[in-house]
């Protein structure tokens, strides 16, 4: 048991099972009182032992479902809000017990804690999580830079690893990002992808003045180029946003003569 409506719900229904009178009207019912077990047990241990168990690297890896029931971890996962690192270390528990599915660690990619946020995306990439796109591009949007960054490269495996749920479009979730670094590796990343949705989704970043991404930009659309993959509206993009680089002046002068240089050969 504990603060999370769905463990609320949960216990309602019991209640009804058993045939008493429960009113689920309204949501004042989600978080009035506080149901957490704070002072029970984990299993056969005191939270303390718990606790302890969790931040000794022998102890840790010795832990197994014989000792700690998956409920229980979860709960003290929910719970324990105001001590982050003890449950990044519980979640990483489960994760390696086998406990975590996906309703739950989408659940928690929302979590208002940043390190849990960063365990759980390292998670997705160690334990191979089957994770749709729409969590993975919250993910990509997050304040915290590495939790981005690791987002970027999970969706990276999933699309090398031959997967149709995703393309280079997922990329673009990250256009907007405050931080360059996320921006630019979510560029270099599109371009490694080298898809059907790759050129289109470049173009999401035209507000880049990033040298480096600018030029792995240049360089790509004129690869395609050389290789007559470069046509039709594909190539029209590509003129677009080569066009924007140079008429914006944010350019430094090296790379706005090669610019000017890559967009006369895209448009003979």
């Amino acid at each position: 048991l504990n603060d999370t409506t769905e463990r609320r719900q949960e216990l309602a229904h019991r209640l009804i099972d058993a045939g008493c009178q429960v009113n689920l009207s309204g949501t004042s019912w989600h978080n009035e009182g506080k149901f957490g077990l704070k002072d029970l047990g984990i299993s056969t241990f005191s939270v303390p032992e718990f606790k302890s168990k969790l931040v000794d690297s022998g102890e840790f890896f010795s832990l197994s479902l014989s000792d700690v029931d998956s409920e229980d971890i979860r709960g003290f996962i929910d719970d324990k809000k105001n001590e982050p690192f003890l449950r990044a270390k519980a979640f990483t528990l489960a994760c390696r017990l086998g406990i975590i599915d996906n309703n739950y660690l989408e659940q928690l990619i929302i979590d208002e804690t940043p390190l849990l946020r960063k365990t759980v995306v390292e998670a997705i990439n160690e334990f191979d999580f089957n994770i749709s796109p729409k969590p993975l591009a919250k993910l990509m949007k997050d304040p915290i830079q590495q939790v981005a960054l690791d987002a970027i490269e999970v969706a990276t495996r999933i699309i090398a690893s031959g997967s149709t749920k995703l393309d280079s479009r997922i990329f673009v979730e990250a256009s907007s990002h405050k931080e360059w670094q996320v921006r630019y590796r979510a560029i270099v990343r599109i371009i490694r992808a080298d898809d059907n949705s790759s050129i289109s989704s470049l173009n999401a970043f035209h507000d880049t003045t990033y040298h480096l991404a600018r030029n792995a930009i240049r360089k790509y659309f004129l690869r395609l180029h050389d290789e007559g993959q470069l046509t039709g509206e594909d190539n029209n993009q590509a003129i677009r946003l080569i066009s924007s680089f140079i008429e914006d002046g944010k350019s430094s002068d090296i790379t706005q003569k090669k610019l000017v240089k890559a967009l006369e050969i895209l448009q003979s």
